[in-house]
Protein backbone atom coordinates (compact mmCIF):
# COMPACT_ATOMS: atom_id res chain seq x y z
CA UNK A 1 0.00 0.00 0.00
CA UNK A 2 1.40 3.32 -0.97
CA UNK A 3 2.31 5.85 1.70
CA UNK A 4 1.08 9.31 0.96
CA UNK A 5 3.32 12.29 1.05
CA UNK A 6 2.12 13.63 4.43
CA UNK A 7 3.03 10.41 6.16
CA UNK A 8 6.55 10.59 4.79
CA UNK A 9 6.89 14.19 5.93
CA UNK A 10 5.85 13.36 9.51
CA UNK A 11 8.66 10.88 9.85
CA UNK A 12 11.27 13.60 9.72
CA UNK A 13 10.04 16.02 12.40
CA UNK A 14 13.24 15.43 14.47
CA UNK A 15 15.22 18.50 13.66
CA UNK A 16 18.04 16.41 12.27
CA UNK A 17 19.63 17.21 8.98
CA UNK A 18 18.25 17.79 6.55
CA UNK A 19 15.97 20.21 8.14
CA UNK A 20 12.36 19.70 7.93
CA UNK A 21 11.97 22.58 5.56
CA UNK A 22 14.66 21.30 3.33
CA UNK A 23 13.36 17.80 3.25
CA UNK A 24 9.85 18.89 2.69
CA UNK A 25 10.90 21.17 -0.05
CA UNK A 26 12.75 18.40 -1.81
CA UNK A 27 9.89 16.01 -1.73
CA UNK A 28 7.32 18.58 -2.54
CA UNK A 29 9.06 19.24 -5.78
CA UNK A 30 7.65 15.96 -7.20
CA UNK A 31 4.12 15.00 -8.22
CA UNK A 32 2.74 12.10 -6.28
CA UNK A 33 0.91 9.43 -8.19
CA UNK A 34 -2.22 10.10 -6.25
CA UNK A 35 -2.23 13.76 -7.21
CA UNK A 36 -3.96 15.14 -10.32
CA UNK A 37 -1.64 17.09 -12.58
CA UNK A 38 -3.20 20.24 -14.02
CA UNK A 39 -3.24 20.45 -17.87
CA UNK A 40 -1.43 23.73 -17.73
CA UNK A 41 1.54 22.02 -16.09
CA UNK A 42 2.02 19.63 -19.04
CA UNK A 43 3.91 21.19 -21.94
CA UNK A 44 1.94 21.63 -25.24
CA UNK A 45 -0.93 19.47 -23.94
CA UNK A 46 -3.63 22.04 -24.54
CA UNK A 47 -2.42 22.97 -28.06
CA UNK A 48 -2.12 19.29 -28.96
CA UNK A 49 -5.65 18.57 -27.80
CA UNK A 50 -6.99 21.59 -29.64
CA UNK A 51 -5.45 20.30 -32.90
CA UNK A 52 -7.35 17.01 -32.68
CA UNK A 53 -10.75 16.52 -34.38
CA UNK A 54 -13.82 16.42 -32.25
CA UNK A 55 -15.30 13.00 -31.68
CA UNK A 56 -18.40 13.93 -33.65
CA UNK A 57 -16.29 15.05 -36.59
CA UNK A 58 -14.29 11.82 -36.56
CA UNK A 59 -17.38 9.66 -36.37
CA UNK A 60 -18.99 11.61 -39.20
CA UNK A 61 -15.86 11.24 -41.37
CA UNK A 62 -15.76 7.47 -40.73
CA UNK A 63 -19.29 7.14 -42.05
CA UNK A 64 -18.93 9.61 -44.97
CA UNK A 65 -19.13 7.66 -48.33
CA UNK A 66 -17.34 10.47 -50.15
CA UNK A 67 -14.38 10.60 -47.76
CA UNK A 68 -11.07 10.12 -49.68
CA UNK A 69 -13.05 9.51 -52.88
CA UNK A 70 -10.28 10.93 -55.07
CA UNK A 71 -7.64 8.50 -53.83
CA UNK A 72 -9.96 5.55 -53.45
CA UNK A 73 -11.24 6.08 -57.01
CA UNK A 74 -7.79 5.23 -58.35
CA UNK A 75 -7.81 1.78 -56.78
CA UNK A 76 -8.24 -1.12 -59.23
CA UNK A 77 -11.64 -2.25 -58.02
CA UNK A 78 -12.90 1.34 -58.21
CA UNK A 79 -11.61 1.81 -61.78
CA UNK A 80 -13.75 -0.92 -63.33
CA UNK A 81 -11.21 -3.74 -62.80
CA UNK A 82 -12.40 -6.66 -60.66
CA UNK A 83 -9.17 -8.66 -60.76
CA UNK A 84 -6.74 -9.38 -57.99
CA UNK A 85 -3.17 -8.33 -57.44
CA UNK A 86 -2.17 -11.73 -58.81
CA UNK A 87 -4.06 -10.92 -62.01
CA UNK A 88 -2.08 -7.72 -62.35
CA UNK A 89 1.17 -9.59 -61.85
CA UNK A 90 0.21 -12.10 -64.54
CA UNK A 91 -0.67 -9.33 -66.94
CA UNK A 92 2.66 -7.64 -66.40
CA UNK A 93 4.44 -10.97 -66.90
CA UNK A 94 2.53 -11.47 -70.17
CA UNK A 95 3.88 -8.15 -71.45
CA UNK A 96 7.43 -8.88 -70.39
CA UNK A 97 7.33 -12.45 -71.75
CA UNK A 98 4.58 -12.55 -74.39
CA UNK A 99 3.42 -15.51 -76.42
CA UNK A 100 5.60 -15.60 -79.52
CA UNK A 101 7.40 -17.81 -82.02
CA UNK A 102 11.10 -18.01 -81.18
CA UNK A 103 12.22 -19.98 -84.23
CA UNK A 104 10.51 -20.61 -87.57
CA UNK A 105 11.20 -23.99 -89.14
CA UNK A 106 10.40 -25.66 -92.46
CA UNK A 107 7.13 -27.39 -93.34
CA UNK A 108 8.07 -30.29 -95.64
CA UNK A 109 5.52 -31.32 -98.26
CA UNK A 110 5.13 -34.67 -100.07
CA UNK A 111 1.75 -34.91 -101.76
CA UNK A 112 -0.69 -34.22 -98.92
CA UNK A 113 1.74 -35.47 -96.29
CA UNK A 114 3.14 -32.88 -93.89
CA UNK A 115 6.45 -33.53 -92.14
CA UNK A 116 8.24 -31.33 -89.61
CA UNK A 117 11.63 -32.27 -88.24
CA UNK A 118 12.35 -32.36 -84.51
CA UNK A 119 13.28 -29.00 -82.99
CA UNK A 120 12.27 -27.21 -86.21
CA UNK A 121 10.10 -24.64 -84.43
CA UNK A 122 10.29 -23.08 -80.96
CA UNK A 123 7.68 -20.97 -79.19
CA UNK A 124 6.56 -19.39 -75.91
CA UNK A 125 3.07 -19.88 -74.45
CA UNK A 126 1.96 -18.58 -71.05
CA UNK A 127 5.56 -17.72 -70.20
CA UNK A 128 6.71 -21.28 -70.83
CA UNK A 129 9.19 -21.91 -73.66
CA UNK A 130 8.91 -24.97 -75.90
CA UNK A 131 12.29 -25.29 -77.53
CA UNK A 132 12.61 -28.96 -78.53
CA UNK A 133 9.33 -30.29 -79.94
CA UNK A 134 9.33 -33.79 -81.38
CA UNK A 135 9.14 -34.56 -85.10
CA UNK A 136 5.66 -34.40 -86.59
CA UNK A 137 3.96 -36.14 -89.54
CA UNK A 138 0.36 -35.86 -90.69
CA UNK A 139 -1.54 -36.34 -93.95
CA UNK A 140 -4.14 -33.65 -94.44
CA UNK A 141 -7.38 -34.19 -96.38
CA UNK A 142 -7.73 -32.89 -99.93
CA UNK A 143 -9.99 -29.97 -100.71
CA UNK A 144 -12.98 -30.31 -102.99
CA UNK A 145 -12.00 -30.32 -106.65
CA UNK A 146 -11.52 -26.76 -107.87
CA UNK A 147 -11.70 -25.34 -104.35
CA UNK A 148 -9.11 -23.63 -102.12
CA UNK A 149 -8.48 -24.09 -98.41
CA UNK A 150 -6.02 -22.43 -96.03
CA UNK A 151 -5.01 -24.58 -93.03
CA UNK A 152 -2.81 -23.46 -90.16
CA UNK A 153 -0.05 -25.20 -88.21
CA UNK A 154 -0.18 -24.49 -84.46
CA UNK A 155 1.93 -25.26 -81.41
CA UNK A 156 0.28 -26.01 -78.04
CA UNK A 157 1.16 -25.92 -74.33
CA UNK A 158 2.44 -29.50 -74.45
CA UNK A 159 5.12 -28.71 -77.01
CA UNK A 160 3.20 -30.50 -79.77
CA UNK A 161 2.05 -29.62 -83.30
CA UNK A 162 -1.48 -29.69 -84.73
CA UNK A 163 -3.02 -28.74 -88.08
CA UNK A 164 -6.36 -26.89 -88.08
CA UNK A 165 -8.38 -27.00 -91.30
CA UNK A 166 -9.68 -23.79 -92.88
CA UNK A 167 -12.89 -23.10 -94.77
CA UNK A 168 -13.03 -23.92 -98.48
CA UNK A 169 -13.70 -21.19 -101.06
CA UNK A 170 -13.61 -20.70 -104.82
CA UNK A 171 -10.44 -18.59 -104.65
CA UNK A 172 -7.43 -18.35 -102.39
CA UNK A 173 -8.21 -14.93 -100.92
CA UNK A 174 -11.72 -15.93 -99.95
CA UNK A 175 -10.51 -19.13 -98.25
CA UNK A 176 -10.25 -17.78 -94.71
CA UNK A 177 -7.85 -19.28 -92.19
CA UNK A 178 -9.40 -20.87 -89.09
CA UNK A 179 -9.19 -19.08 -85.75
CA UNK A 180 -6.20 -19.94 -83.58
CA UNK A 181 -7.51 -21.98 -80.59
CA UNK A 182 -6.97 -20.61 -77.09
CA UNK A 183 -3.77 -21.82 -75.48
CA UNK A 184 -2.04 -22.32 -78.85
CA UNK A 185 0.09 -20.22 -81.21
CA UNK A 186 0.14 -20.10 -85.00
CA UNK A 187 3.41 -21.37 -86.51
CA UNK A 188 2.66 -21.52 -90.25
CA UNK A 189 0.15 -22.16 -93.01
CA UNK A 190 -0.65 -24.77 -95.66
CA UNK A 191 -2.60 -23.70 -98.76
CA UNK A 192 -4.53 -26.49 -100.45
CA UNK A 193 -6.06 -26.51 -103.94
CA UNK A 194 -8.04 -29.62 -104.70
CA UNK A 195 -5.81 -32.63 -104.18
CA UNK A 196 -2.56 -30.65 -104.13
CA UNK A 197 -0.80 -28.35 -101.71
CA UNK A 198 -0.40 -25.00 -103.47
CA UNK A 199 1.94 -23.48 -100.91
CA UNK A 200 3.13 -23.48 -97.33
CA UNK A 201 5.36 -21.54 -95.04
CA UNK A 202 5.92 -19.97 -91.66
CA UNK A 203 4.34 -16.64 -92.61
CA UNK A 204 0.64 -15.73 -92.83
CA UNK A 205 -1.00 -17.14 -95.93
CA UNK A 206 -3.45 -14.25 -96.15
CA UNK A 207 -1.42 -11.42 -97.59
CA UNK A 208 -2.43 -7.80 -97.36
CA UNK A 209 -1.33 -6.10 -100.53
CA UNK A 210 -2.30 -2.50 -99.76
CA UNK A 211 -1.05 -0.80 -96.63
CA UNK A 212 -3.03 2.07 -95.09
CA UNK A 213 -1.73 4.69 -92.71
CA UNK A 214 -3.48 3.17 -89.68
CA UNK A 215 -1.90 -0.29 -90.14
CA UNK A 216 0.61 -1.25 -87.46
CA UNK A 217 3.76 -3.38 -87.49
CA UNK A 218 5.16 -4.84 -84.26
CA UNK A 219 8.83 -4.16 -83.57
CA UNK A 220 11.40 -4.83 -80.82
CA UNK A 221 12.42 -1.40 -79.52
CA UNK A 222 16.22 -1.44 -79.14
CA UNK A 223 16.07 1.85 -77.24
CA UNK A 224 13.79 0.30 -74.60
CA UNK A 225 15.44 -3.05 -73.83
CA UNK A 226 13.84 -4.54 -76.98
CA UNK A 227 10.36 -4.25 -75.54
CA UNK A 228 7.47 -4.80 -77.95
CA UNK A 229 6.23 -1.64 -79.65
CA UNK A 230 4.03 -0.97 -82.65
CA UNK A 231 4.70 1.47 -85.47
CA UNK A 232 2.02 2.89 -87.76
CA UNK A 233 2.51 2.66 -91.48
CA UNK A 234 2.25 6.45 -91.78
CA UNK A 235 5.28 6.76 -89.47
CA UNK A 236 7.20 4.14 -91.44
CA UNK A 237 6.57 6.08 -94.66
CA UNK A 238 7.78 9.31 -93.11
CA UNK A 239 10.97 7.69 -91.79
CA UNK A 240 11.68 5.93 -95.08
CA UNK A 241 11.16 9.14 -97.04
CA UNK A 242 13.59 11.04 -94.82
CA UNK A 243 16.15 8.23 -95.20
CA UNK A 244 15.80 7.92 -98.97
CA UNK A 245 15.85 11.69 -99.41
CA UNK A 246 19.16 11.81 -97.57
CA UNK A 247 20.52 8.75 -99.36
CA UNK A 248 19.73 9.68 -102.92
CA UNK A 249 18.84 13.39 -103.10
CA UNK A 250 17.87 12.74 -106.70
CA UNK A 251 16.59 16.28 -107.12
CA UNK A 252 19.85 17.87 -105.88
CA UNK A 253 22.94 17.69 -108.07
CA UNK A 254 26.37 17.93 -106.55
CA UNK A 255 28.76 20.33 -108.29
CA UNK A 256 32.20 19.13 -109.38
CA UNK A 257 34.31 22.15 -110.36
CA UNK A 258 37.16 21.28 -112.74
CA UNK A 259 39.66 24.05 -113.42
CA UNK A 260 42.28 21.97 -115.29
CA UNK A 261 42.68 21.26 -119.00
CA UNK A 262 42.19 17.47 -118.76
CA UNK A 263 39.61 15.40 -116.91
CA UNK A 264 38.54 11.74 -117.00
CA UNK A 265 35.00 10.72 -116.02
CA UNK A 266 34.74 8.71 -112.77
CA UNK A 267 32.08 6.95 -110.71
CA UNK A 268 32.17 9.80 -108.18
CA UNK A 269 30.64 12.05 -110.86
CA UNK A 270 27.30 10.24 -110.55
CA UNK A 271 24.47 12.62 -109.64
CA UNK A 272 26.78 15.61 -110.12
CA UNK A 273 27.19 18.42 -112.61
CA UNK A 274 30.80 18.71 -113.84
CA UNK A 275 31.59 22.38 -114.41
CA UNK A 276 34.70 23.23 -116.47
CA UNK A 277 36.14 26.69 -115.84
CA UNK A 278 39.42 26.87 -117.78
CA UNK A 279 39.88 29.47 -120.51
CA UNK A 280 42.11 27.10 -122.50
CA UNK A 281 41.02 24.03 -124.48
CA UNK A 282 39.87 21.17 -122.20
CA UNK A 283 40.03 17.45 -123.02
CA UNK A 284 37.20 15.49 -121.34
CA UNK A 285 37.86 11.73 -121.61
CA UNK A 286 35.37 8.89 -121.23
CA UNK A 287 37.10 5.68 -120.06
CA UNK A 288 36.44 2.32 -121.70
CA UNK A 289 34.43 -0.27 -119.83
CA UNK A 290 37.57 -2.37 -119.45
CA UNK A 291 39.31 0.40 -117.50
CA UNK A 292 36.25 1.52 -115.48
CA UNK A 293 33.04 -0.51 -115.44
CA UNK A 294 30.47 2.28 -115.27
CA UNK A 295 27.00 0.64 -115.18
CA UNK A 296 24.96 0.82 -118.38
CA UNK A 297 22.24 3.42 -117.95
CA UNK A 298 24.45 5.79 -115.97
CA UNK A 299 23.93 9.44 -116.82
CA UNK A 300 26.29 12.39 -116.31
CA UNK A 301 26.09 16.13 -116.99
CA UNK A 302 28.77 18.69 -117.70
CA UNK A 303 28.86 22.40 -118.45
CA UNK A 304 31.53 24.70 -119.87
CA UNK A 305 31.73 27.87 -117.78
CA UNK A 306 35.16 28.94 -118.98
CA UNK A 307 36.17 30.43 -122.31
CA UNK A 308 38.03 27.34 -123.53
CA UNK A 309 36.57 24.73 -125.86
CA UNK A 310 35.70 21.41 -124.15
CA UNK A 311 36.26 18.40 -126.40
CA UNK A 312 34.57 15.13 -125.49
CA UNK A 313 36.45 11.99 -126.48
CA UNK A 314 37.82 8.62 -125.52
CA UNK A 315 39.80 5.94 -127.34
CA UNK A 316 37.54 2.98 -128.09
CA UNK A 317 34.35 4.92 -127.24
CA UNK A 318 31.47 5.15 -129.73
CA UNK A 319 29.40 8.32 -129.37
CA UNK A 320 25.87 8.07 -130.77
CA UNK A 321 24.76 11.65 -131.41
CA UNK A 322 24.11 14.23 -134.10
CA UNK A 323 25.80 16.88 -131.95
CA UNK A 324 29.41 17.87 -132.27
CA UNK A 325 31.72 16.60 -129.52
CA UNK A 326 33.01 20.06 -128.72
CA UNK A 327 31.25 22.76 -126.78
CA UNK A 328 31.92 26.34 -125.83
CA UNK A 329 31.13 28.61 -122.92
CA UNK A 330 27.51 28.42 -121.85
CA UNK A 331 26.80 24.98 -123.31
CA UNK A 332 25.74 21.90 -121.33
CA UNK A 333 25.79 18.25 -122.37
CA UNK A 334 24.27 15.09 -120.91
CA UNK A 335 25.96 11.77 -121.68
CA UNK A 336 24.33 8.36 -121.08
CA UNK A 337 25.99 4.95 -121.29
CA UNK A 338 23.80 2.72 -123.47
CA UNK A 339 26.25 -0.08 -124.23
CA UNK A 340 29.59 -1.53 -123.16
CA UNK A 341 31.52 1.31 -124.79
CA UNK A 342 28.67 3.27 -126.34
CA UNK A 343 27.37 6.63 -125.11
CA UNK A 344 24.73 9.07 -126.25
CA UNK A 345 25.34 12.82 -126.15
CA UNK A 346 22.40 15.14 -125.60
CA UNK A 347 22.17 18.88 -125.36
CA UNK A 348 21.79 21.98 -127.46
CA UNK A 349 24.39 23.43 -129.74
CA UNK A 350 24.82 27.17 -129.72
CA UNK A 351 23.90 28.22 -133.29
CA UNK A 352 26.95 28.74 -135.47
CA UNK A 353 27.28 31.64 -137.84
CA UNK A 354 27.71 30.79 -141.50
CA UNK A 355 28.38 32.62 -144.73
CA UNK A 356 29.03 31.72 -148.32
CA UNK A 357 30.84 33.27 -151.29
CA UNK A 358 29.87 32.74 -154.93
CA UNK A 359 32.33 33.29 -157.81
CA UNK A 360 31.69 33.20 -161.55
CA UNK A 361 34.31 34.15 -164.12
CA UNK A 362 35.70 33.79 -167.61
CA UNK A 363 39.39 34.11 -168.36
CA UNK A 364 42.12 33.16 -170.84
CA UNK A 365 45.32 31.46 -169.75
CA UNK A 366 48.28 29.55 -171.17
CA UNK A 367 49.54 26.18 -170.00
CA UNK A 368 51.76 26.45 -166.94
CA UNK A 369 52.96 24.28 -164.13
CA UNK A 370 52.21 27.24 -161.88
CA UNK A 371 48.70 27.61 -160.49
CA UNK A 372 46.59 30.39 -161.90
CA UNK A 373 44.75 32.68 -159.52
CA UNK A 374 41.82 34.94 -160.38
CA UNK A 375 42.91 38.55 -160.07
CA UNK A 376 39.93 40.54 -158.89
CA UNK A 377 41.96 43.74 -159.09
CA UNK A 378 42.24 43.21 -162.84
CA UNK A 379 38.53 42.64 -163.29
CA UNK A 380 35.80 42.65 -160.66
CA UNK A 381 34.74 40.40 -157.80
CA UNK A 382 32.63 37.94 -159.79
CA UNK A 383 34.52 38.12 -163.10
CA UNK A 384 38.26 38.36 -162.45
CA UNK A 385 41.14 37.89 -164.83
CA UNK A 386 43.89 35.30 -164.29
CA UNK A 387 47.59 35.32 -163.73
CA UNK A 388 50.20 33.04 -162.22
CA UNK A 389 51.57 35.49 -159.71
CA UNK A 390 50.75 35.34 -156.03
CA UNK A 391 48.20 38.08 -156.26
CA UNK A 392 47.07 39.25 -152.87
CA UNK A 393 44.16 40.98 -154.52
CA UNK A 394 42.66 37.49 -154.75
CA UNK A 395 42.67 36.93 -150.98
CA UNK A 396 39.32 36.44 -149.23
CA UNK A 397 39.44 37.38 -145.56
CA UNK A 398 37.45 35.61 -142.83
CA UNK A 399 35.13 37.59 -140.48
CA UNK A 400 35.41 34.96 -137.71
CA UNK A 401 37.09 31.65 -136.96
CA UNK A 402 35.67 29.09 -139.38
CA UNK A 403 36.02 26.01 -141.57
CA UNK A 404 35.15 25.36 -145.17
CA UNK A 405 32.19 22.98 -144.98
CA UNK A 406 31.12 22.74 -148.63
CA UNK A 407 32.34 23.62 -152.14
CA UNK A 408 30.31 23.26 -155.35
CA UNK A 409 31.64 24.06 -158.85
CA UNK A 410 29.05 24.58 -161.58
CA UNK A 411 31.01 23.64 -164.76
CA UNK A 412 34.20 23.86 -166.86
CA UNK A 413 34.59 25.13 -170.45
CA UNK A 414 37.96 23.43 -171.01
CA UNK A 415 38.51 20.39 -173.11
CA UNK A 416 40.60 18.72 -170.43
CA UNK A 417 40.19 18.34 -166.64
CA UNK A 418 41.36 21.13 -164.35
CA UNK A 419 42.54 20.86 -160.75
CA UNK A 420 40.63 23.43 -158.66
CA UNK A 421 42.15 24.37 -155.30
CA UNK A 422 41.31 26.48 -152.26
CA UNK A 423 44.39 27.51 -150.31
CA UNK A 424 44.84 28.88 -146.82
CA UNK A 425 47.39 31.62 -146.34
CA UNK A 426 50.14 30.82 -143.84
CA UNK A 427 51.49 33.81 -141.97
CA UNK A 428 52.91 36.65 -144.06
CA UNK A 429 53.74 34.35 -146.97
CA UNK A 430 53.07 30.86 -148.17
CA UNK A 431 49.90 28.81 -148.58
CA UNK A 432 48.57 25.31 -147.88
CA UNK A 433 45.83 23.59 -149.84
CA UNK A 434 42.74 22.87 -147.70
CA UNK A 435 40.37 21.81 -150.53
CA UNK A 436 41.10 20.31 -153.94
CA UNK A 437 39.13 18.48 -156.65
CA UNK A 438 39.59 17.67 -160.31
CA UNK A 439 36.87 19.37 -162.32
CA UNK A 440 35.93 17.51 -165.52
CA UNK A 441 36.26 18.71 -169.14
CA UNK A 442 33.81 20.67 -171.24
CA UNK A 443 31.87 17.61 -172.31
CA UNK A 444 30.66 17.33 -168.69
CA UNK A 445 30.44 21.05 -168.17
CA UNK A 446 26.76 20.89 -167.22
CA UNK A 447 27.50 18.56 -164.29
CA UNK A 448 28.03 20.22 -160.87
CA UNK A 449 31.08 19.05 -158.98
CA UNK A 450 30.46 18.70 -155.22
CA UNK A 451 33.53 18.58 -152.99
CA UNK A 452 33.36 15.77 -150.42
CA UNK A 453 33.83 17.02 -146.84
CA UNK A 454 36.65 15.07 -145.16
CA UNK A 455 38.04 13.89 -148.52
CA UNK A 456 38.17 16.77 -151.02
CA UNK A 457 37.89 19.23 -148.11
CA UNK A 458 40.34 18.82 -145.21
CA UNK A 459 38.02 18.83 -142.15
CA UNK A 460 40.91 19.53 -139.78
CA UNK A 461 41.87 22.88 -141.23
CA UNK A 462 40.62 25.97 -139.39
CA UNK A 463 40.89 29.54 -140.62
CA UNK A 464 41.21 32.12 -137.86
CA UNK A 465 39.32 35.39 -137.81
CA UNK A 466 41.23 37.74 -140.10
CA UNK A 467 42.84 34.84 -141.93
CA UNK A 468 42.46 34.47 -145.67
CA UNK A 469 42.13 32.01 -148.55
CA UNK A 470 43.03 32.12 -152.25
CA UNK A 471 41.35 30.18 -155.08
CA UNK A 472 43.63 28.68 -157.75
CA UNK A 473 43.49 26.19 -160.64
CA UNK A 474 46.03 24.35 -162.73
CA UNK A 475 46.06 22.80 -166.22
CA UNK A 476 49.48 22.30 -167.86
CA UNK A 477 48.14 19.96 -170.53
CA UNK A 478 47.15 22.70 -172.99
CA UNK A 479 49.07 25.63 -174.31
CA UNK A 480 46.21 28.06 -173.99
CA UNK A 481 42.58 28.02 -173.09
CA UNK A 482 39.53 29.74 -171.65
CA UNK A 483 38.37 29.01 -168.13
CA UNK A 484 34.71 29.43 -167.54
CA UNK A 485 33.12 29.08 -164.13
CA UNK A 486 29.38 29.65 -164.16
CA UNK A 487 29.29 29.26 -160.40
CA UNK A 488 31.72 28.41 -157.62
CA UNK A 489 30.07 28.29 -154.16
CA UNK A 490 32.21 28.15 -151.02
CA UNK A 491 30.28 27.66 -147.74
CA UNK A 492 31.89 28.56 -144.41
CA UNK A 493 30.77 27.62 -140.86
CA UNK A 494 31.88 29.19 -137.59
CA UNK A 495 34.29 27.11 -135.54
CA UNK A 496 34.47 27.47 -131.73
Amino acid sequence: MATNLNTILSWFKTGLKPTQAQFWASWQSFWHKDELIPQSNIADLISTLNAKAEKSQLEGHNHDPEAHSESIGEKLDKGGYAGTAKDIDERIAAIENPDRVLKFGTINIAGLAITIEANAFAWVLNKAAYLTPDAFTETIPAATAGMYRNDILIGNQFGQYSIIEGIEAANGEAAAEPAVPSGTIKLGFISVFGTAIAGSGSTPSIEKTTMVDADRIVIDDSADSFSKKSVKWVSIKANLKAWFDTLYKSWILGINIQSGITYTLGLNDYNKRIVFTNSNPVAFTIPTNASLAIPIGSKFEFTQKGNGVVTLGGAGINFTTNLQLVMVKGETRTITKIGTDEWTVEGFNIPKRTFSVVFSWTGTYVGSITDYAPNREGGHFNNPVFDTSVNYGNLLYMPFKCKIKAVVHGGNALGTPVSLKINKRLGSSGFETIASKTVGPYSNGSTPYVFSYGTDIDSTKIIDAGGSIMITFNNNNVSTGVWRTPSLLIYFEEEF
